[in-house]
């Protein structure tokens, strides 16, 4: 329970507005101490989709780090089509590599059949090798920011 000083953190994957959504991702891309950002960029893109109460909202992007790695971002979800236009995600990648080189760290949810069961991938940055893998519950998957702080305690950047 949280206390009257912390507030309590909601499931920053439910249900949010677009506005705050788009919001807080361009925030986090711009302020992360890791980010280059002059050459990093998100993407916030929608779609009808016939027959169903929702259109598609995806986020793609490819964001560049201080230490060398890029961090390619693909993630899916539903759109109301409401006056209140909130979004929530379902599908999510987050793919971590040194350009020329091999996968790092990936974080997804996009194993056919298995979307449910979100995935921690850790890789030898030196030979590509997986050296870690978990699964985890929604509700323990990261956000972004999150995996950009992962990234930077991994690999320093070198200032």
């Amino acid at each position: 329970m949280a206390s009257a000083r912390e507030p309590h953190r909601g499931d920053p994957h439910d249900w949010n507005s677009l506005e705050n959504y788009v919001l807080v991702h361009k925030k986090r891309l711009s302020e992360h101490a890791l980010v280059v950002q002059e050459v990093s960029s998100l993407l916030f893109l929608s779609e009808p989709a016939p027959h169903t109460r929702y259109d598609v909202f995806k986020v793609q992007g490819l964001i560049v780090c201080r230490n060398g790695i890029c961090l390619t971002v693909s993630k899916r979800g539903d759109m109301e089509r409401s006056h209140s236009r909130r979004v929530r995600m379902f599908l999510y990648a987050y793919n971590a590599w040194f350009p020329g080189g091999h996968n790092v760290l990936r974080y997804d949810n996009q194993h056919v059949g298995q979307e449910n069961v979100y995935h921690r991938h850790q890789f030898d940055p030196v030979t590509g090798v997986e050296v870690g893998f978990s699964r985890m519950q929604r509700h323990q998957f990261p956000v972004m920011h999150e995996i950009l702080d992962e990234l930077m305690a991994l690999f320093p950047p070198q200032l």
